[in-house]
């Protein structure tokens, strides 16, 4: 039988029909899989049916070995009449994410990914490469303010320090979790739930209005709007389409202070994360891993499987910054600086910036009043937003805005525009950057090269550390994955010397009837202790914890 690579798929959620004939396909013959695809069936089963009632122990285990045998681990749960309601996790990979990222972070608890309706609740920050990286997840078995809080107290605890701001929907029972826990964060709601509702809260001609939907989108999704503006435009919105007494959107101008982006245009990085999409784009990119029939154990193997996706991705992306050249768009030596100093999805925005400072700007008055100097910037034509990847472009308020004012103090080099796009992402915008060049400035300023976009942030060795603790040989583990590469390289390698795959295959059967002949082949272990094997965790003679009722089933 081939238990572990059918356990090993089934991390990547791939059923028993697809392992047997990915297998298939791989040995070039169904003659050459040992089993039926009812026999991968049943060792699927029978694996679940192994796990069963040890599954919360299991895994409770199973993370508490990580915790005492892993370097900066960090492992926290909870209990409900002995029954596991809550826990909460992060490895030492996460903890640099976030010491780099965690500026902003986003959670959002709306995806049940395993037999007992735990709902997943996955942490998420906005890497250097501007893709959605997992920092710290946990899972809960009722979505209340006690599992919230508990959630956020183990992020705490492992993290230390809270970010500036939190993104989440309107559950109200997260509301009172993140002002009890995060007192020094900013609660963001997610503009974009709240926007989605529109359709069902406005009901009448106005439903289907689309001069008023332009309007709404327009005025909510607003980076340049101020508050008072905002506020005066809302109320002649409201009456030009008689909707002051609409008790929904009177109910969400009373908290407009936690959804609207005029209200956060003081906070820093305010724009890398204006909903919680990327908290969903999470939950979609997890769903590929896990099934909902999984069990804990099983879930945290296609957790650890998604997390080697993303942590591969990101050292991809890393290495393309390293051994690539970008093209240069001007002559401007700011540009080339710029490429030295930031990863290649970074420099291709700041890039843009630079060129449009160019070919884009010109001003027209310069004031200057003792160190500090005053340009008026004018746009020949307004440029997409560089946000385009977080809302539908068509929500950007497009309103023809031409002047933009810079002030620079020419004495420190503190330098400031209208459109305050350092302030909200991080990053120079055209109108600094057409005024730096003017006076001959060649590089970024120090102070303004923002650390978090910058190249090399997270230690290859450290993304690529495996989670691999457990109570088995993890060294003979790792040894077993390096053999089936080389016999895999060997394979390939004389694919096309029949003389010489020919004397491969005899050394190999070789060792292989040595091995039969000592007696170490493994299957013939009994099925537990090849099923512990594969789990890496030990089942106790009586379990403390039980696992978890289905809360959204019992009635």
């Amino acid at each position: 039988m081939e238990e572990k690579f059918i356990h090993r798929v089934a991390s990547n959620n791939i059923g028993a029909t697809r392992a047997h004939n990915v297998l298939s396909s791989i040995r070039g013959s169904r003659y050459l899989v040992h089993g039926t695809i009812t026999d991968f069936k049943n060792c699927r089963r029978d694996l679940n049916v192994f796990i069963g009632e040890n599954d919360a122990q299991m895994l409770k285990d199973k993370m508490e070995g990580r915790r005492d045998h892993l370097h900066n681990f960090s492992f926290e749960y909870k209990l409900e009449n002995s029954e596991l309601s809550a826990f909460f996790w992060a490895d030492e990979t996460a903890k640099c994410n976030y010491e780099a990222f965690g500026d902003i972070i986003s959670f959002d608890a709306t995806y049940r990914t395993n037999r007992y309706c735990m709902v997943f609740v996955p942490f998420t920050g906005v890497d250097n490469h501007r893709k959605c990286v997992t920092i710290g997840a946990g899972m809960i078995a009722k979505e209340n303010i006690e599992s919230f809080t508990f959630l956020l107290e183990s992020f705490l605890k492992a993290f230390k320090k809270q970010p500036n701001i939190i993104v989440t929907d309107q559950d109200p029972a997260m509301k009172v979790a993140v002002s009890k826990v995060f007192t020094e964060s900013k609660h963001r709601l997610c503009t974009w739930h709240i926007t989605n509702k529109l359709p069902t809260k406005v009901c009448g001609d106005v439903e289907n209005n689309a001069e008023f939907k332009s309007k709404f989108h327009k005025l909510v999704w607003s980076i340049y709007t101020g508050p008072e503006q905002f506020e005066k435009r809302w109320r002649e919105l409201m009456e030009e389409y008689n909707l002051l007494g609409n008790k929904w959107l009177s109910d969400m101008y009373e908290i407009r202070h936690r959804w609207i982006p005029s209200y956060f245009k003081d906070v820093e990085f305010c724009g890398l994360m204006r909903t919680t999409s990327r908290s969903e784009s999470e939950n979609s990119f997890f769903n590929s891993f896990t099934h909902y029939g999984d069990t804990l154990i099983q879930f945290m193997f296609s957790f650890d499987a998604a997390m080697d996706k993303q942590r591969y991705i990101q050292e991809t992306l890393d290495h393309q910054t390293k051994n690539t050249t970008p093209k240069y768009k001007t002559p401007l030596n700011i540009e080339k600086h710029a490429a030295k100093l930031y990863t290649r999805t970074i420099f291709r925005l700041i890039q843009v910036e630079i060129e449009e400072s160019v070919w884009r700007c010109s001003h027209n008055v310069v004031n200057t009043e003792g160190v500090i100097e005053t340009t008026i910037v004018k746009e020949k034509r307004k440029s997409q937003p560089v946000e385009d990847d977080l809302v539908p472009l068509q929500m950007y308020n497009t309103e023809p805005i031409h002047e933009f004012k810079v002030t620079r103090n020419t004495e420190d080099g503190n330098i400031e525009c209208s459109c305050q796009m350092f302030l909200r992402l991080g990053i120079l915008c055209k109108h600094i950057f057409h005024v730096l060049n003017n006076c001959d400035i060649e590089e970024i300023p120090e102070k303004y090269i923002c650390k978090r976009w910058m190249k090399d942030l997270i230690p290859a060795d450290i993304r690529q550390k495996k989670v691999l603790y457990s109570e088995t040989d993890n060294e003979a583990e790792e040894m077993a994955n390096k053999a089936i590469s080389s016999v895999d390289y060997c394979l390939r390698a004389l694919m096309n010397n029949k003389a010489e795959l020919k004397e491969f295959v005899e050394k190999i059967e070789n060792m292989r009837a040595e091995i039969e002949d000592k007696g170490l082949n493994q299957e013939k272990l009994p099925k537990e202790a090849r099923y512990e094997s594969m789990l890496g965790v030990r089942v106790r003679e009586q379990n403390e914890i039980q696992n978890p009722t289905d809360m959204y089933h019992v009635s």
